[in-house]
């Protein structure tokens, strides 16, 4: 029953991968493919991602840094949790994509007022911009035992 069980499942993700990557296909966008499938990895297997003190609940959309709950806004999580799920640096225009639901350059700084919010706070060293003009997520202080 169990393994009926972990087939039946494994069928679910499956499809919904299917899907996503069928609306995705045309629109030529792999990176943020990339990140929904992640974010779907997760809620299937309990929706939880740690990367160093750092802790994400994709499912209630939580998040704590060394066992203390942040505040985050809706747009502070996402892009807090498309960092995460990346591993490095991830491009502006992605983050416009996952965060603002937008393909295109909007013009505007939101992207990064959110990024500064998050610094705010994570702890000023938390996130970097990288050379590309992306960001990513720096391990070493959300991993580090301080309290910012």
């Amino acid at each position: 029953m169990l393994r009926t069980m972990r087939e039946g499942g494994t069928a679910l993700l499956r499809s919904r991968i299917g899907d996503l990557c069928v609306r995705y296909a045309s629109a030529g966008a792999s990176s943020a493919l990339a990140e929904e499938i992640m974010a779907i990895v997760l809620e299937e297997r309990g929706g939880r991602l740690v990367r160093g003190r750092l802790e994400l609940d994709v499912v209630e959309r939580e998040a704590r840094l060394r066992g203390v709950r942040l505040q985050l806004a809706p747009r502070e999580f996402a892009l807090l949790h498309a960092l995460a799920c990346a591993g490095g640096a991830v491009s502006l225009a992605t983050l416009r994509a996952v965060v603002l639901g937008r393909s295109f350059d909007t013009g505007t700084n939101a992207i990064a007022v959110h990024v500064s919010r998050l610094r705010a706070k994570l702890g000023r060293d938390a996130v970097l911009t990288t050379a590309e003009g992306g960001y990513r997520l720096n391990d070493g202080a959300i991993s580090d035992a301080r309290v910012d």
